[in-house]
């Protein structure tokens, strides 16, 4: 009998990745979530099957003999799909855990960090592809030039995104990793930030080959990174031109490279470099040079969706003080002399009570910041916590009701324009672009 698996929140970024691997080898594949989102409508059109009704057992009763449950660690033993699941003695798995059984047979290139996971992950598959490896790559976010979260060309080499929340990237063992940085976040994980330096101490332990990390990671044995000429690779004679970035790489002892890359962001240019460094242990530096010029971001990574002599209007997956800092970097570098107004839908009432001072602080350099109820995910709210937490006496911020944007941008014509979240807010963005395209 054909082996049948199951993913209890199919539509999240890493499990439809995983969902696709196995519809293309043609696995039978059911799954369930909570929104009927463009990404389920994809994975149907692909071959899945996905139901949006919590109490839908069917694909789980037919399948039972021979299925396997792949759940998110968001997941509780109390979810009536997983619950279920359990009742009839199938085999069930963290999403992370499955993972980790996948890229087994090959080499794993991890991709680790607080921030630009997914920037990272994608720049390495774009270099990857275009030297012809084979691989296979899990994004958790949607390439532009693929359009997709996954990729294969093979198997010899994996690419992946090794999540640090519930200590998920413990379940691999990389042939060569990136640490983009260690900083604090899932606090409702971690007890504090020494316990998540030591998860990364024991993620980074479990590379057996190269460790890359940024200049701020302290680890042993690894190859590090940044703008300063103290690191193994660094970054001078930045150029921001109408299309991109010129730069130059050093490496310790070597001559410097120079490159064009076609975007903005001191953190894009760092991520580059991280994925360049990885990817010249698999493929000489004379055929990765000329790809730099149209490595491809990951949608709602510094995109820019609309511009017009009036207005710039950039959506970004910023959840995290350091990355709407980071954003706001970009824009500034980028618009000298314009007004930017932020649109930020807080992630998370932990996150937003852990880092309400963090999140004022950054906010507050932007010119005028519009405020969102917080977005719960797979939290319940928390007494006491709300957007209200950030505004601070700051009158650059206010909150503001999804309903009243539309109507809000019509009246104050902002002269640059950022929606920064990782929740829903990428719905009001698509209405956004909308709106100004009108």
């Amino acid at each position: 009998m054909k082996q049948s698996y199951y993913f209890i929140g199919i539509g999240g970024i890493g499990m439809s990745a995983l969902a696709r691997f196995l519809l293309s080898r043609g696995d039978l594949v059911g799954g369930y979530d909570r929104d009927q989102t463009d990404l389920c409508q994809a994975l149907i059109n692909e071959g899945a099957q996905i139901s949006y009704d919590l109490n839908d057992f069917s694909f789980i009763e037919k399948s039972s003999n021979n299925l396997l449950v792949i759940y998110t660690a968001a997941v509780t033993s109390e979810h009536p799909q997983l619950k279920y699941a359990l009742s009839k003695g199938t085999r069930t798995l963290k999403r992370a855990q499955f993972l980790g059984e996948i890229v087994q047979s090959g080499k794993v290139l991890a991709v680790a960090g607080t921030h630009g996971k997914t920037t990272t992950a994608t720049f390495l598959t774009h270099f990857l592809k275009q030297s012809n490896i084979s691989f296979t790559a899990f994004l958790g976010g949607i390439s532009n030039d693929l359009n997709s979260n996954y990729y294969s060309s093979g198997s010899e080499y994996f690419v992946v995104e090794a999540d640090e929340f519930d200590r998920s990237f413990l379940a691999l063992h990389p042939h060569a990793s990136i640490i983009t940085s260690i900083e604090p976040d899932h606090l409702d994980i971690y007890k504090d930030y020494q316990a998540i330096v030591d998860s990364f101490t024991q993620f980074a332990s479990q590379t057996s080959g190269a460790l890359i990390a940024h200049e701020s990671v302290k680890l042993t044995r690894q190859i590090s990174y940044g703008f300063s000429p103290e690191n193994d690779w660094y970054i001078t004679d930045l150029e921001l031109t109408k299309s991109g970035t010129n730069f130059k790489i050093h490496a310790k002892d070597s001559s410097a490279i120079a490159v064009t890359v076609p975007f903005y962001g001191n953190h894009n240019l760092l991520n580059a470099l991280a994925a360049y460094i990885i990817a010249e242990e698999i493929v000489s530096f004379e055929k990765l040079i000329p790809i730099f010029n149209a490595l491809p971001l990951a949608k709602r990574r510094a995109s820019k969706l609309f511009e017009n002599n009036q207005v710039v209007f950039y959506d970004d997956y910023a959840h995290h003080p350091s990355e709407i800092k980071a954003m706001h970097q970009l824009l500034r570098s980028r618009y000298q002399d314009r007004s930017i107004t932020a649109i930020f839908q807080p992630h998370l009432y932990s996150r937003t009570r852990d880092f309400a001072n963090e999140f004022t602080e950054v906010l507050g350099l932007f010119d005028n910041v519009w405020i969102l109820p917080i977005y719960p995910a797979r939290e319940v709210p928390i007494q006491g916590v709300s957007s209200e937490l950030l505004l601070n006496g700051d009158s650059s911020l206010e909150l503001i009701s999804k309903e009243e944007v539309l109507s809000r941008i019509s009246v104050k014509a902002p002269e640059v324009l950022v929606t920064l979240g990782a929740g829903d807010i990428a719905n009001l963005s698509k209405s956004i672009q909308k709106l100004l395209e009108q």
